[in-house]
């Protein structure tokens, strides 16, 4: 279980996973393909701040990091295919994730909470969505409380970070999430059973 591949599948569905928890991710997404059924025709935005980590990776990194950064991530991306591959692939094409990792640490801490008040406003619609067509939903007094763990602590650093980052909502959500901090980190996996396996947003 200290392999590579036996780590992901720890951390995806094992790793300090409670039914409870479970079963709440599970309605999750089953009460909001019922709400989006309910509400087709979503408007879709034509970009968003997280772009900044995804399509636009590479040019954040160029933009607001060191200009070795890409050069290194490319080199170790080589070693890395040729050690996957046993040596077939010769290709220096970095992970989408060591990608995202590198222009989120590379961002100034304004942009960072900026990132981040989109990324927790938008989940907490779609938990919001989710608990109008939930049938238990008289008997939840907080929607997200079986949700707050999923979103990255590193969300929550990057609007403490930014004394005036975070939307009201999302300020009342940051102070809930402190309330209870020790039991919501319980509730995340950890990153790997190999200790020797840094996590890449350390």
């Amino acid at each position: 279980m200290l392999a590579t591949q036996a780590s992901w599948e720890n951390r995806a569905q094992m790793s300090r996973t409670s039914a409870t928890d479970y079963v709440e991710a599970l309605f999750l997404e089953v009460h909001h393909a019922q709400y989006l059924k309910a509400h087709p025709h979503v408007a879709i935005k034509e970009s968003l701040l997280q772009d900044q980590l995804l399509s636009e990776a590479e040019k954040t990194i160029q933009r607001f990091g060191k200009s070795s950064t890409l050069a290194e991530l490319h080199k170790e991306a080589r070693k890395l295919n040729l050690e996957a591959s046993l040596g077939r692939i010769k290709s220096d094409w970095i992970e989408p994730e060591a990608l995202f990792w590198a222009a989120w640490k590379a961002l100034p801490a304004k942009e960072k909470a900026a990132i981040a008040d989109e990324a927790i406003s938008g989940f907490i619609e779609r938990v919001e969505q989710a608990h109008s067509v939930d049938p238990r939903a008289e008997t939840i007094n907080d929607p997200l409380e079986w949700h707050r763990h999923r979103i990255h602590p590193e969300l929550w650093k990057a609007l403490e970070a930014s004394p005036n980052g975070g939307t009201k909502h999302v300020k009342t959500e940051l102070k809930k999430w402190h309330a209870r901090k020790k039991a919501y980190l319980a509730r995340r996996p950890i990153w790997s059973q190999d200790k020797k396996n840094i996590a890449p947003w350390k």
